[in-house]
C-alpha cells in the first residue's frame, strides 16, 4: 500500500474478480452440441440452471434430476470415476453443472449492474475475452498483483463466489477486507460463523441491485463498514491466528 501508483488506473465504481467464461471455453460438458444427450435432457438441465442462478438457496442441481435424465447422462455423457473418491452426482456438480451456473450467475448480475446509469466505470478482472459495451475487462494477473490498490480505489468490490464453494469465504474476499475495501458479496454461511461484524451480503439478484445502489450513494457508511471489517480481519483472521487454531486442535 505504500508504493507509488496512479490511483486513477484502478478507480472505478464496481470491480469484480472472477472468470466469466462462455460454454465454448469450457471443457466438454453436457450442454455442448457434440455429445449424444437427448434434446429433452439438455432442455431439462437448461431449466434447472435458469432457476439455480437466481439464488443460492437451492440444493445442488444433481439432487433435482429425475431418473430418466440420469440414465441419459450415464449413457450419452459418461464419466470415468476410477480411482476417484467422488460419487457420480458430486462429479457432475463439481466439474460441469456448478461452473456453468457460476458463469451465468456472474454474467447476468454483472450485466444488470452495468445497465444502471449510476455505475459509469465497471472493471472485470477475468482471463476470458468477455465483452460488453460498459464493462471494461482488465488483466486478471493485475488483480492478483495489485488487489489492495484495486480494493481501496473501487467504490464497490463485488464477489460472486464460485458455486463449488458451499460454505467457505473466497481468498479475494479476505484480501479485500484486509485492504479496507468495501465488499459486497453473496451470502456464505462462514461469514455468519466466523465474523461478528459482516460485509454487506446479498441472497437474490434484487437484493444485489438494491444494496449496490444504496451503498454507492452512502460513502460514510461504506467507509465505516470497511474499517470495521479491516479491524476484525487484522485482529482475528491472520495466518498466525489460524495456525494457532489448527495447532490447538492437533
Amino acid at each position: 500500500m505504500k508504493q507509488d501508483y496512479d490511483p486513477s488506473h484502478f478507480t472505478c465504481d464496481v470491480s469484480l474478480f472472477g472468470n466469466i467464461l462462455s460454454r465454448s471455453e469450457l471443457s466438454p460438458h453436457p450442454l455442448s452440441t457434440d455429445n449424444a444427450l437427448k434434446d429433452s435432457t439438455k432442455g431439462y438441465l437448461e431449466g434447472c440452471i435458469a432457476c439455480q442462478y437466481q439464488a443460492r438457496l437451492f440444493p445442488p442441481l444433481s439432487e433435482n434430476l429425475p431418473d430418466y435424465v440420469w440414465e441419459d447422462l450415464c449413457v450419452g455423457f459418461p464419466v470415468n470415476l476410477k480411482g476417484s473418491l467422488e460419487n457420480i452426482a458430486h462429479y457432475y456438480d463439481h466439474n460441469y453443472f456448478n461452473p456453468v451456473i457460476t458463469y451465468v450467475d456472474r454474467e447476468i448480475h454483472f450485466n444488470t449492474l452495468s445497465e444502471q446509469k449510476r455505475f459509469q466505470t465497471i472493471y472485470l478482472y477475468s482471463r476470458s475475452g468477455f465483452s460488453s459495451e460498459k464493462i471494461t475487462q482488465r488483466n486478471q494477473e493485475e488483480y492478483k498483483d495489485k488487489l489492495p490498490l484495486i480494493a481501496r480505489n473501487s467504490t464497490i468490490n463485488l464477489v460472486i463466489t464460485h458455486r463449488n464453494y458451499k460454505t467457505g469465504i473466497p481468498a479475494n474476499a479476505w484480501e479485500i477486507m484486509a485492504s479496507k475495501g468495501f465488499l459486497l458479496s453473496n451470502s456464505q454461511s462462514d461469514y455468519q460463523i466466523l465474523m461478528p461484524c459482516k460485509p454487506v451480503l446479498y441472497k437474490t439478484d434484487r437484493e444485489l441491485l438494491s444494496k449496490a445502489a444504496y451503498y454507492y450513494h452512502h460513502e460514510a457508511e461504506r467507509k465505516e463498514i470497511a474499517e470495521e471489517l479491516y479491524q476484525e480481519v487484522s485482529a482475528h483472521h491472520t495466518y498466525e491466528e489460524r495456525l494457532k487454531e489448527m495447532l490447538s486442535v492437533l
